[in-house]
C-alpha cells in the first residue's frame, strides 16, 4: 500500500472483512505484489482465526472486542475524538483515498472520509449496507446527482453506483449502517 499507509493496519481492517467493492479489489491488487503485507494479513488471520474458534464455547465478550479495537485504532464504547492528522489514508483507485475514522467490528458499521483529486472517478460498486454520504468540500457526481458542500446523498443497501466522478475534487464523509432496510 502506498504513502503512508500502516500495513499492520490496513492488514487487520481486511482480516476482519469490513473492506468491499473496489475497496476491497485495491487492496487485494496491493496484496499481489508486497510480501510484507501478506505476512501481516496472515498474521491478522491467524489471531481472529484464534477468536473465530473460541466462537463455539462462548460469544466474544465487549472487553474482547474493545481489546480488538482498541489494537486497531478504534473505539467501540465512550467517547473519543480522531484528529484530522490522525488515521491512515488507503488509496483505492489512481486519485482516490479513503481513510476509515470508526469501524464497530461487532456490527461492521464504518464513517470514514473519501477524498477524490480532480477529475478522478470511482468505479461501479454495489452496496451491501446503506450507506450516507456528504459532501465535506468540492464538488461530486453520484448516478445521475450532482452534489456540492453539505449535500447529502444516500444508498440504500442493494443499489448499486454507477461511476462516481468529481470535477475539481471532493472530501466526503461516508458511513455505512448495517442495520438500515435494504431496497426491494
Amino acid at each position: 500500500m502506498p504513502g503512508d499507509n500502516d500495513p499492520d493496519v490496513s492488514a487487520a481492517v481486511f482480516a476482519l472483512g469490513v473492506l468491499e467493492g473496489e475497496e476491497r479489489a485495491a487492496f487485494l491488487r496491493a496484496l499481489e505484489s508486497d510480501e510484507n503485507l501478506q505476512a501481516e494479513v496472515e498474521l491478522w488471520q491467524m489471531r481472529l482465526a484464534q477468536l473465530e474458534t473460541r466462537r463455539d464455547e462462548m460469544e466474544p465478550d465487549g472487553a474482547e472486542w474493545n481489546m480488538i479495537a482498541r489494537r486497531l485504532g478504534f473505539s467501540t464504547t465512550g467517547t473519543r475524538s480522531i484528529r484530522e492528522r490522525e488515521g491512515i489514508w488507503i488509496s483505492c483507485e489512481p486519485g482516490i483515498d479513503i481513510k476509515y475514522l470508526q469501524v464497530d467490528p461487532a456490527s461492521a458499521a464504518r464513517t470514514a472520509l473519501l477524498r477524490m483529486a480532480p477529475g478522478s472517478v470511482l468505479t461501479s460498486h454495489p452496496h451491501d449496507q446503506t450507506e450516507c454520504c456528504v459532501v465535506i468540500e468540492g464538488d461530486v457526481t453520484l448516478d445521475e446527482h450532482r452534489l456540492g458542500k453539505g449535500d447529502l446523498h444516500v444508498a440504500p443497501a442493494g443499489t448499486v453506483h454507477r461511476a462516481v466522478s468529481t470535477n475539481g475534487g471532493c472530501l466526503l464523509l461516508l458511513r455505512w449502517d448495517p442495520r438500515s432496510p435494504s431496497v426491494g
